[in-house]
């Protein structure tokens, strides 16, 4: 019998750096289409496990608005260790963005990526200073921004605000002045 492949993308600071922004972290984040279910989650578990990652179940299912996490960790050292985290989607704006993620080579492996666009619109989501930072230098930078695309995104989610923000924001980063 074969198992059906867990849909993911990856998202947050690999994603960033991959669309045009260079910024470090230390953990890896993907989110997993919601189609995945508690069986998708088992064999990434799993895997995780087989990795050498560790896992404890009172780690599992952090409640948040869109998702529930789930944290692994590698130990590199007694001192270190980095992270992983899974973010399971409840939503379908979390779902298209797994579908809409393009294949980039990433530390040597061809993985899903999220597009600057749809990263975008999780950062408006989030929008601490590091998002809206991330935001204005993914759209300046992707090769190919569709702009409109991130505008009917925030306008369905009730964020148009924070992406003009992140218009204005841009304008000034160019060297442009907004209009008064």
């Amino acid at each position: 019998m074969e198992t059906a492949r867990v849909t993911y993308a990856v998202i947050g600071g690999a994603a960033i750096a991959v669309r045009g922004r260079v910024r470090g972290t230390r953990d890896l984040d993907l989110i997993l289409h919601s189609q995945a279910g508690p069986e998708g989650m088992d064999r990434v578990k799993k895997l995780m496990s087989d990795a050498g990652f560790a896992h404890h179940p009172r780690a599992d299912r952090h409640e948040l608005d869109r998702v529930t996490l789930y944290r692994f960790w590698y130990p590199v050292s007694a001192a270190a260790s980095t992270g992983v985290d899974v973010q399971v989607s409840r939503d379908a704006l979390l779902d298209r963005a797994v579908d809409r993620a393009t294949e980039v080579v990433l530390y040597s492996a061809a993985l899903p990526v999220a597009t600057a666009e749809d990263l975008v619109v999780l950062k408006l989501l989030s929008f601490r200073p590091i998002d809206r930072a991330d935001a204005v230098e993914i759209s300046l930078s992707a090769t190919n921004f569709d702009p409109s695309y991130v505008e009917r995104c925030a306008s369905e989610l009730g964020l148009l605000d924070r992406w003009q923000e992140v218009k204005e924001a841009k304008l000034l980063v160019s060297g442009h002045r907004p209009e008064s």
